[in-house]
């Protein structure tokens, strides 16, 4: 039996297997189990995964950015101080996604 993964709701924050309600507990701690179809969630393993991928992203895409900034720009160096917020923002927003998404992929490719 193929099993498929509903890779929307994964982005959203829900559910990547029935696509229902959503499993944050918290900001990115996730529930034991999905509220909607009880799948236990607790046996896929997240571990260091996303937050290695959200830094890896976050900190590419405003190190550039930061960057470009400052040889298109030439602004004082607390102008500067803009860029921490940001990464810590799109790091948390990354580290939601990945977590999802890296359920559904070992939901998708093995049984746990």
């Amino acid at each position: 039996m193929k099993k498929t993964v509903n890779w929307k709701a994964a982005f959203l924050g829900r559910c990547p297997i029935c696509g229902g309600g959503g499993i944050f507990s918290g900001f990115i701690k996730i529930k034991p189990a999905c509220p909607t179809c009880a799948e236990n969630l607790d046996k896929y393993e997240t571990a260091d995964g996303p937050a290695f991928f959200a830094i890896c992203f976050a900190g590419t895409i405003v190190g550039i950015a930061a960057a470009l900034y400052q040889v298109f720009y030439k602004p004082p160096f607390y102008m500067h101080a803009i860029w921490l917020p940001l990464t810590f923002g799109l790091s948390f927003a990354v580290i939601r996604i990945s977590k999802t998404l890296m359920i559904a992929h070992q939901f998708k490719l093995k049984d746990v």
